[in-house]
This record gives C-alpha cells, structure tokens and sequence, in this order.
C-alpha cells in the first residue's frame, strides 16, 4: 500500500513538472523575433528602406537621418529642409483606424516653406490591379524608362486642395497639397522605394526627385 501511495506521488510529481515545462515553453519570449523595421532606413529586408538611403548616399545628396519622434525635429526649428516619414506596416495598418492630420506644430512648419513627405497614408482600396507600372513623365527632369512600380489596389481621389503627382485612371498614388510656403507630399505605399524594388531605378529616382 505504501509503494503504491509512493508511486502515486512520484507520477503527480512528474506530471506537475512536465505541466510546468510546458508552460515555461509557451510563456517564453520569442528570442528569434524581429522588431518592425519596415521602413527604417536601416532595414535590410524587402521593406525597409537601407538600400534607397545608400542610393541617395551615392548620389551625394545631403541626407541625414533622424531616429527620433518628429515633434522633436520640429522642436529644433530646422528650415528650408524636406523630412521624409516612412511608415512602417505596423504604422500604415494602424493609419486604416486613425485618419492622420496634421498637429498644429506640424502645419506651422510645413507652411513656413519646408516640406513633408509621408510615405504610407492609408487610402480605400480601388479596381486598380494590385501589382501596375505607372508612367511618369515629367519633361523638365525625364526618368530612364518612365515606369515607376506599384504594388497596391489604395488610390487617392484628388479633389481641389491636392494634386497628383503619380497616378492613373482610379486615382493617384502620390500627391500634394499646399500649405502655406510649404507642401505636404503623399504616398499611398508605404513602399515606394523600399529594398524590394532595387531593380527599378525610377522608384528610387522618383522619391529621391
């Protein structure tokens, strides 16, 4: 009887550890997990933007980045100058749920005649088809082969405050719209010149322009 009672015990102990394991094994941190860098300049993978950033370097275009909030950009009174936002996927999802404006300080320094460029404004998906060259023409500064990449169904409906800068039949995919001196540019793609589209120079010359 007590063997019994001593191997009942041993099973319950046993059987406690290996419950305890388990849940040690699904309560554990995913160590092989990657943060969301799409969009960073730093980011190496299809939808981050190092690749565009070392095409700007080559071309010796002053560029600099800036690894803090934007208000603290704002904050340093920095003029005469275009700041570049690229959304990254978490940030563009979210953008569906909260319809981005502008905070007051961001349009104060926008209309003083400096530039904001938002790459990855949410727009309602279109019958555009999701994967399309789109032409891009412009006689004053011609790209090579005046074909630009876009992969995505969002459009733009220009109305009588903004203006298309790339677009087609349903709709544009970049815009503008004036503020004040300045402009606010946006995109519809959080990946116009992502590391994805390396081979399509005039995704890079696009945005660079």
């Amino acid at each position: 009887m007590q063997n019994l009672r001593q191997r009942k015990l041993w099973l319950f102990g046993i059987i406690a550890i290996a419950v305890i394991v388990i849940l040690i094994l699904f309560a554990a941190p995913n160590s092989s997990g990657r943060k969301d860098d799409s969009g960073s300049t730093y980011g190496r993978n299809p939808y981050g933007y190092g690749a565009w950033y070392e095409y700007m370097s080559n071309k010796e275009i002053p560029i600099k980045r800036w690894r803090k909030p934007l208000e603290e950009f704002l904050e340093e009174d920095i003029q005469g100058v275009t700041y570049i936002q690229i959304r990254s996927k978490a940030d563009f999802q979210l953008s569906r749920l909260i319809e981005h404006d502008l905070s007051s300080s961001e349009h104060d320094w926008v209309s003083q005649g400096n530039t904001l460029v938002i790459i990855g404004e949410h727009q309602p998906a279109t019958a555009a088809t999701f994967a399309s060259l789109i032409s891009n023409r412009d006689p004053v500064r011609p790209l090579s082969n005046q074909q630009i990449k876009i992969e995505t169904t969002r459009r733009h409906q220009s109305d009588n405050e903004t203006k298309k800068l790339l677009g087609d039949q349903y709709g544009a995919v970049v815009w503008e719209k004036n503020i004040g001196k300045g402009k606010v540019i946006y995109s519809a793609t959080p990946y116009l010149a992502a590391n994805a589209y390396q081979n399509f120079h005039d995704n890079y010359e696009f945005l660079a322009e």
